[in-house]
């Protein structure tokens, strides 16, 4: 039996802290390894540990704080091969013992993963108008699961019990818009499997056999369909830009129902442009406006960039929004501190409009740019669904060689603007030349 017990010894993998004399860093201290002798062959285990002078005895052995921890993480090692066992131990060379070991440490990270420190981060690498998307779906989650959790605890029992949760929800059940009854839950699931994704994405190696993050809850919970009920959601049609557009002549508005009425036109005349890109747009150059999409910079090779050719119909209205400082397109910056504030307050300011309209609810510069889109899309214009994606800065789902290498003319997308803009009445604008 003796004989049995030290051959079983004799096959077990070794660990044994200690630093090595060559490794001196110039600081004079040592990097701490840890040694793997399997079979006569030997491995490195890196730590995060660093043995200073006063850590060492003059013959570099560990002692101290740092020979504590040393061996507190060696036998910590050595307990995760003796789940191995010695028989499975003995079939498995030194690199095998090593992968082992990584696997195991992996899976303890990934049960260690905190789900709100991830969501955090993630939410981090967005842009303002993104990450308050992400933050308004996370924020929701607080609501139903205020104490943190392991990502790896994650169940498809909990995704579902918080679809179920924000259906009750006061204030969701409250809301008047129907629609608002399914979206909410299915938007917010699919935003929180988004985060999820992307933690996969970034622990999980697809050549390893055991992932840190294996499950997959949100995989199999059925979200509520979106319906798109009543005028919400829909854009807006063309007789509601017009009665806008003439509301703006008539003189007769209040400060902050024209300035809104001034945004939300020149968004319309510069192809659907959003509030966020108006708001952080460069001056104009030669009648040519150039900008970076602020939702899509930071993720499309391309960094959004898009170029439009100022209109005649678009002067009047970038006149009276001019930045006297020249810094920027607009002086919208010097009133409102964001681009989130500046369209919250102006689609406040346009609400009295669109009342006296019967435009319900009220418009808001995403309305101003689904109707060009869909106006651009009309038998009227005749515009492509390639081109009207392209003239509205959309992200392609895929890049087709021909994008790699052909320059973009800037003037197909302005010849579609002149024609859906030739469908209004601007009220004795359209002979205006463009800025220089």
């Amino acid at each position: 039996m003796l004989h049995k017990f030290i051959y079983l010894r004799a096959i077990m993998a070794t660990l044994k802290a200690l630093v090595l004399p060559h490794q001196q860093r110039a600081d004079g201290c040592y990097p701490v390894k840890i040694r793997l002798t399997h079979n006569r062959r030997v491995r490195w285990i890196r730590t995060t540990l660093v043995a200073r002078p006063e850590d060492l005895t003059r013959a570099l052995k560990l002692k101290g704080y740092v020979a504590t921890r040393a061996d507190a993480e060696v036998l910590r090692l050595q307990r995760i091969l003796e789940d191995l066992g010695a028989f499975e131990a003995a079939q498995m060379d030194v690199d095998d013992i090593l992968a082992y070991l990584q696997n195991a440490e992996r899976r303890r990270r990934g049960t260690a993963l905190s789900w709100d420190a991830w969501c955090e981060d993630f939410i981090a690498t967005k842009s303002p108008g993104t990450a308050k998307v992400y933050r308004t779906a996370v924020n929701a989650w607080h609501r139903y699961h205020p104490a943190d959790c392991s990502i790896n605890d994650l169940r498809t029992s909990d995704v579902r019990g918080f679809v179920e949760f924000i259906s009750e929800e006061n204030s969701v059940r409250r809301t008047k818009h129907p629609a608002a009854k399914t979206s909410a839950p299915r938007d917010y699931a699919v935003q929180l499997a988004a985060i999820f994704a992307a933690a996969q994405d970034y622990y999980n190696d697809p050549d390893e056999d055991e992932p840190v993050i294996p499950r997959r809850p949100f995989a199999n919970v059925k979200l509520p369909r979106r319906r798109i009920i009543g005028r919400g959601k829909r854009p807006l049609t063309r007789e509601e830009i017009q009665g806008i557009i003439n509301a703006r002549n008539s003189g007769d508005l209040s400060d902050n129902a024209a300035l809104a009425c001034d945004v939300f036109l020149l968004e319309f005349c510069l192809m659907g442009m959003n509030t966020a890109d108006l708001y952080a747009a460069a001056p104009a150059s030669n009648g040519e406006l150039v900008y970076r999409r602020q939702k899509t910079r930071g993720v499309r090779e391309d960094a959004a960039e898009m170029h439009v050719l100022i209109p005649p119909q678009a002067l009047p209205y970038l006149e009276r929004l001019r930045d006297p400082a020249g810094k920027r397109l607009t002086a919208l910056y010097h009133r409102f501190p964001s681009a989130v504030d500046a369209n919250a307050a102006l689609r406040e300011y346009l609400m009295p409009i669109c009342r006296d309209l019967a435009i319900v609810p009220t418009a808001s510069a995403n309305s101003f740019r689904k109707a060009w889109g869909t106006i651009a899309r009309s038998a009227a214009v005749g515009g492509d669904r390639g081109t009207v994606d392209e003239a509205l800065n959309h992200a392609p789902a895929s890049q087709p060689l021909l994008d790699v290498y052909a320059q973009r003319d800037w003037h197909i997308y302005a010849d579609l603007n002149a024609r859906v803009l030739a469908l209004f009445d601007w009220g004795g604008v359209d002979n205006l030349s463009n800025p220089g």
